[in-house]
């Protein structure tokens, strides 16, 4: 091969990675600060967003975290932010396996059901519908269910108990997984889900220093 040859592909390689590191972090810088961007998700209280079912998503350990805003002063029904399962029906399949919404006295509200429908759900001890961003986070390690909100415990629930995992619901953002009902108004921004409890440390890291594991 001649040296010409040789100095051209090396040349095309280190455009490529170039290229490759500038896009990567384009997306990284994207994803980080969507917040701040206009790439969120606004819900007029008609509209959502599903992620379509499967194994990897029913959950019996989990963390869900969300950004949320909403001004709203008057939810009738819960206004469900994230969901999987969804609300009103407590046959095996059919409950909640995970999920954060604001409460119609405009708290957030975090939690599960149990295969038989017994509510386990964590209620903050604030209010959030001031037209301002919130981070959100739901963890549950099999043993002790903890709701966060701005790096800030907002309260825990002790118990043994399995969610009912067993549904082919949709996560569903911005309303109620199991039936087209339970309409959330705001804005909804960078959905993440683990298949563990995250521990206060790394949530804190999420919260001040936008890293996650």
């Amino acid at each position: 091969m001649k040296n010409s040859d040789k100095k051209f592909k090396v040349l095309f390689a280190g455009i490529l990675i170039l290229i490759s590191y500038l896009v990567l972090n384009s997306f990284t810088y994207l994803s980080v600060n969507a917040e701040s961007q206009s790439t969120f998700l606004t819900l007029s209280g008609s509209n959502f967003l599903d992620v379509k079912n499967s194994e990897r998503l029913q959950l019996d350990k989990f963390t869900v975290s969300t950004w949320f805003s909403t001004d709203k002063q008057d939810f009738i029904d819960p206004g469900m932010i994230v969901n999987k399962g969804g609300m009103n029906d407590h046959a095996p399949g059919n409950n909640m396996n995970y999920g954060l919404w604001i409460t119609p006295t405009e708290l957030l509200e975090g939690g599960f059901e149990t295969k038989s429908g017994t509510n386990l759900f964590i209620t903050s001890k604030n209010k959030f519908n001031d037209g301002n961003w919130h981070h959100a986070f739901l963890t549950y390690d099999g043993s002790v269910l903890k709701l966060y909100v701005d790096g800030n415990e907002e309260g825990q629930l002790s118990m043994k108990a399995v969610p009912d995992n067993t549904g082919t619901q949709p996560i569903r953002i911005g309303a109620n997984s199991f039936a087209n009902d339970k309409f959330f108004t705001g804005k909804v921004d960078e959905v993440m889900l683990w298949d563990r409890a995250l521990t206060f440390e790394e949530i804190s890291n999420s919260d001040n220093f936008d890293e996650f594991p």
